[in-house]
């Protein structure tokens, strides 16, 4: 598997999900996040301490 993709509710979810897994031990954070394509719509990617990378999305609407 390259990795899982979860969405999110809502764009503050996006965000404090960000804050918490950067203050995570062993989590690694691939990219903050970051608008895809011409947005709304964000992202963001990290591995989890075990290597699974995971991406979290918001779509936007």
């Amino acid at each position: 598997m390259h990795h899982l993709a979860l969405e999110v509710a809502d764009e503050a979810t996006l965000t404090g999900l960000a804050r918490t897994l950067a203050d995570t031990a062993g989590v690694e954070i691939e990219f903050a996040p970051e608008p895809m394509g011409q947005g709304p719509r964000q992202h963001r990617m990290f591995a989890e301490p075990g290597g699974l990378r995971i991406e979290l999305l918001w779509a936007g609407a």
